[in-house]
């Protein structure tokens, strides 16, 4: 990963992801305008350059005011070892306005 390639500001962040047809269980470590970091706590074969549908909440306790959201997701770099796996994801697009704006939302609790 190469950090000087970085155009957007990126915001530590800690939301709960799901792709349910790669069987990823994880969670958001720092979080984009373009995408997210994410680190697996499932077994997940994520593969470089491929699309997937990922979901990202709030756990219980959070600012449970921010609803889920869906997105498109590629795959635009991966690490990992014996314990976990690190996943960039690039988002591609929204499923509908509201995940959008619920990833907006995203975007500012973490960055205040």
């Amino acid at each position: 990963m190469n950090d000087e390639r970085r155009i957007d500001r990126r915001e530590l962040a800690y939301a709960k992801v799901r792709s349910q047809e790669a069987g990823l269980l994880g969670y958001v470590q720092d979080i984009s305008d373009s995408g997210c970091r994410i680190i697996a706590i499932s077994k997940s074969d994520l593969e470089l350059g491929r699309q997937y549908d990922f979901s990202i909440w709030l756990e219980e306790g959070a600012d449970t005011t921010i609803p889920p959201c869906s997105f498109r997701g590629e795959i635009r770099w991966l690490e990992s070892d014996a314990a976990f796996s690190l996943y960039g994801a690039h988002i591609v697009s929204f499923s509908a306005s509201v995940d959008a704006a619920s990833y907006g939302s995203l975007l500012r609790y973490y960055g205040s």
